[in-house]
């Protein structure tokens, strides 16, 4: 935890996932003793934010699947860490070109 809020930073705005990923690593926190180091605001569930744009489909969809619905390569191994993560930052980049 002390790596992930170095890697963070002090003034992290925001953490996307596709839905409430925090809570796992909240549990797994309270599991292991640790504390959890962060604020729940600052986790934000992308889904709401791709939903408008994206379709309706991206509410079930997981991050991994984001590449079929926006047409880009796999950027790592699905429902990995870090592949779900370049899925989530591919689908922003690619909807920041857009406008």
């Amino acid at each position: 935890m002390k790596a992930l809020r170095a890697f963070l930073g002090p003034g992290i705005k925001a953490v996307y996932s596709m839905g409430t990923d925090f809570r796992v690593i909240e549990r797994n926190c309270h599991l292991n003793g640790v504390e959890f180091p962060f604020d729940e605001t600052i986790f934000v569930n992308a889904r709401e934010l791709l939903r408008p744009i994206v379709g309706e489909d991206v509410a079930t969809s997981d991050s991994s699947q984001l590449l079929a619905t926006m047409g880009f390569s796999p950027p790592g191994t699905a429902h990995q860490g870090l592949g779900d993560c370049r899925c989530i930052a591919e689908t922003l980049r690619i909807l920041r070109r857009q406008g």
